[in-house]
């Protein structure tokens, strides 16, 4: 059920489509006012992007930017202001309750959650040493991550809505971080095995974990990376062939693999290839592409439920080494959330309307 706010957001996405129809897509820059770069990382269904931004001593703060374009900045209290300090939110729900993290002025680094009202919870997972990484969030509140030990091997935790933290590994694994969790608290991410080949993994609600080894990335090959997953428990990923070349799929409810590679994507070695993001619940696949020539530009990847493969650039984007477009999260709806390096590799969100 949405609440009225969600309900006025979802009737402003409905206006906004019906105008790109009429025009094809659109895509709108996002900037923060005064920011040394802007990211934006999360949409939800409401349309409320969530990301981060930079300033002067490149610390990060945190920022939402609903549909009418008005723009909220945040700071977890704790959060260091120096180089490498500060917020940086990862992930937001259809409640508009955001996840991430934040580093203090010690260096080290915490869980947050910030509630529709603007009031913030920290949390640290058990036997913490150097870091808490809260990645994603569902609409029930359950939030899951990893954890950073002295050794910097890092292992999968999930935490419950009310606060309850376990951290976990899969079997055989000696290292694990969690990426994405859908409705019914499933989860997925990679692990590290002692021959140093990474797996992917499902972990369902109740605990069972399925070990994933996505073609390409299996015995041969560098390994397999979940990197989203949806209602209907279909997974998004990518595997590092034995060049490391990346290599996008997609994985069934029945274990079926699908590869895919976008148009333009560089072939014959790493770290070229196609880097699938995000996938909603009608099967939509956004992400992007790294290409050939020129060397290390990313191109915008949306992967329709019909394997139709289209590419994109946000207006500006640069086309030099390192310059480029990234999707970073599809909603249900189709609206695309990102980012983009400009010619100076200045940051720079976006939001992409469909047509």
């Amino acid at each position: 059920m949405y609440n009225i706010l969600e309900t006025k957001h979802v009737l402003t996405i409905v206006v906004l489509l019906s105008q790109a129809a009429l025009c094809a897509q659109t895509i709108i820059t996002i900037d923060v006012p005064d920011a040394n770069g802007t990211t934006a990382s999360a949409i939800n269904n409401a349309g409320v992007i969530a990301g981060s931004y930079g300033d002067s001593n490149q610390a990060s703060h945190g920022f939402l930017r609903d549909l009418t374009g008005a723009i909220t900045t945040f700071d977890v209290p704790g959060a260091g202001a120096a180089y490498a300090e500060g917020t940086v939110p990862s992930a937001i729900n259809g409640a508009g309750v955001i996840t991430g993290w934040y580093t203090d002025t010690n260096v080290k680094t915490h869980g947050f959650l910030r509630d529709g009202n603007g009031g913030v919870t920290t949390f640290d997972a058990p036997l913490d040493a150097r870091g808490t990484f809260a990645t994603c969030i569902n609409d029930a509140g359950s939030i899951a991550g990893y954890v950073t030990y002295l050794n910097n091997l890092s292992h999968a935790f999930v935490r419950t809505a009310g606060g309850n933290i376990s951290t976990f590994d899969p079997p055989g694994g000696v290292e694990s971080e969690v990426v994405a969790i859908n409705a019914a608290g499933d989860i997925t991410g990679w692990f590290g095995d002692v021959n140093s080949v990474v797996h992917g993994f499902v972990r369902a609600a109740d605990g069972t974990i399925t070990t994933i080894d996505a073609p390409a990335g299996g015995a041969s090959g560098v390994g397999s990376f979940p990197t989203a997953i949806n209602a209907a428990g279909v997974i998004a990923g990518y595997s590092l062939d034995k060049n490391y070349e990346s290599h996008g799929w997609v994985r069934d409810v029945d274990g079926t693999f699908t590869l895919f590679q976008a148009p333009g994507a560089g072939r014959g070695g790493g770290p070229y290839g196609t880097y699938p993001a995000s996938i909603n619940t009608g099967g939509k696949i956004v992400g992007y592409d790294l290409s050939l020539k020129p060397y290390y530009v990313s191109h915008g990847v949306v992967r329709g439920s019909d394997g139709t493969i289209t590419t994109f650039e946000a207006p500006g984007s640069g086309t030099g080494i390192q310059g480029g477009t990234s999707a970073a999260s599809v909603n249900d709806l189709g609206l695309i959330a990102g980012s983009y390096l400009d010619s100076n590799l200045g940051s720079h969100g976006f939001l992409l309307i469909p047509q």
